[in-house]
């Protein structure tokens, strides 16, 4: 299980953020934290950490968490000023501050607040088709189906990222599905998919 980098909590600062809330007497503002799917290990985090900022009687602001489809569709929600918080992977994040891989436009404005945990890249695949235990086991596919990640999201990002640096030509090994965490364990177990690709901090509910 490749470790693919830290996830870190980012803040997005358009010019009214940086305003100090003294600016707004009397107000409690709230701001949007968005995370990932609610089967991987981003959205039970996210709402933990909104529930815990917005019980805090003297805070001055409160946090609403919401689910998204990870990594890459929370910069897009941070460039359009949809999400002011993230959970986001540090490769993604370096790549919007960049404006490098699949982000081509930087996003300067973007900062760290902190690090979260180490991320773990889950390679899951049924037990039938394991005979290392490594991921050796994706290069032996034969056109079988296998799901990356949902549609543009980080997982699938991730994932090509990782192959493609192991030389794993996954374009004709695997025939590609598309789907959330959730979906993907559901269509693993009912046989229709023969494994999933799982980047989150140990453990993941989807694979659990």
């Amino acid at each position: 299980m490749p470790k693919i980098g830290i996830l870190f909590l980012l803040l997005a600062l358009p010019i009214a953020l940086l305003q100090s809330c003294s600016d707004q007497v009397g107000q409690r503002r709230t701001y949007v934290l968005t995370t990932g799917t609610t089967g991987g290990t981003f959205y039970p985090v996210g709402v933990a950490l909104s529930t815990l900022v917005t019980a805090q009687p003297r805070a001055e602001f409160s946090l609403t968490a919401i689910s998204s489809a990870g990594s890459m569709e929370n910069i897009k929600l941070l460039r359009d000023n949809q999400a002011q918080f993230a959970l986001v992977l540090a490769i993604f994040a370096a790549w919007a501050y960049e404006g490098e891989g699949p982000i081509r436009s930087p996003q300067s404005n973007l900062r760290s607040i902190s690090a979260m945990w180490p991320n773990v890249e889950h390679f899951v695949l049924h037990s039938d088709l394991v005979t290392t235990g490594t991921v050796k086991d994706l290069d032996q596919l034969d056109g079988e189906r296998y799901v990356l990640g949902a549609r543009n999201s980080g997982a699938e990002h991730t994932g090509i990222y990782i192959l493609e640096a192991l030389g794993i030509d996954y374009l004709s090994k695997f025939s590609l599905g598309h789907m959330a965490y959730g979906a993907s364990a559901s269509a693993m177990q009912d046989g229709n998919i023969v494994g999933m690709n799982v980047p989150a901090g140990p453990p993941v509910t989807a694979i659990t």
